[in-house]
């Protein structure tokens, strides 16, 4: 599944079969190169994350047993990603030894399990999602191949 086609996907709640809000960002571990947590949007109240265990991807929506799975922000780095600074789809790529790689287009993810299965630069190509490293405001940072 492919960021791009997930955001803005209805999260539905199994217990009420009500939309509890939409998938707005996505939480993403380096460390782990997976996806660890949801943010959502048009969410009641202030707890507007998912993680990931609590989810479950479907073809038409983001399933989650209760509303009550939804959570506040646990640290910093959660707050950082409410600012967009962690998205990573419009970022340059950057191999660890500083060569520009491209610009992210798209991130394709197991829906599964999180893990990020690789970096959709375009033209240039795909980069292995087990090559990530660092995410930030101003790069995607990969090992070099």
């Amino acid at each position: 599944m492919r960021i791009r086609d997930a955001k803005g996907r209805k999260v539905v709640s199994t217990d009420t079969a009500t939309s509890v809000g939409k998938v707005e960002a996505f939480l993403i571990d380096p460390g782990t190169r997976s996806i660890t947590a949801l943010r959502l949007a048009k969410v009641t109240g202030d707890a507007d994350y998912l993680s990931w265990e609590d989810l479950r991807f479907g073809p038409d929506a983001v399933i989650v047993a209760s509303s009550d799975r939804l959570r506040p922000e646990r640290d910093d780095t959660e707050a950082h990603v409410a600012s967009n600074d962690l998205e990573p789809i419009g970022k340059l790529v950057l191999d660890d030894s500083g060569t520009a790689l491209g610009t992210v287009e798209d991130v394709e993810f197991d829906p599964t399990s999180g893990a990020i299965v690789e970096l959709d630069l375009g033209d240039p190509g795909r980069v292995a999602g087990d090559r990530l490293i660092g995410l930030g405001a101003y790069a995607v940072v990969v090992r070099g191949s």
